[in-house]
């Protein structure tokens, strides 16, 4: 969980600073998650990984078509899912979206509407998984 916390921070870095987030960083955590996984719990961890990241792609994929959240977020929260595994998606989707929600609100409310549209996601999912690993949730 360590290693997926520090890849988020990563991601939240590139996400502020160039509002990307690599393919290449997407990639090592994939990779790193099904290593993990099939390490914890054999061919079957692997499998959960896997579907709870595909299941999360297809939850998220309609946000991403109609341009609300970019591709490497959808990606970065798909990954998260799989490393937290089923026990704790929906707490982690509901504290991640709530945060993001607030730090829209705090730019609402600092710039108006005239300042371009959206919060990087990355953010959010990096403090989300804090809190998780601070045992907040």
């Amino acid at each position: 969980m360590l290693i997926c916390c520090l890849m988020a921070g990563v991601a939240a870095a590139f996400d502020y600073g160039s509002r990307r987030i690599p393919n290449r960083l997407m990639l090592g955590m994939l990779v790193w998650g099904v290593v993990h996984a099939g390490l914890k719990d054999s061919f079957r961890g692997i499998l959960m990984f896997l579907g709870i990241t595909v299941l999360t792609v297809l939850v998220l994929f309609p946000l991403y078509s109609v341009g609300k959240v970019g591709a490497g977020d959808v990606k970065l929260v798909a990954l998260c899912c799989g490393f937290l595994g089923k026990g704790c998606v929906v707490y982690f989707l509901f504290v991640m979206l709530s945060i993001a929600a607030l730090l829209a609100l705090l730019k609402l409310l600092k710039y108006g509407r005239s300042r371009g549209t959206g919060v990087c996601m990355a953010g959010p999912v990096f403090l989300s998984l804090l809190l998780h690993m601070g045992g907040i949730y």
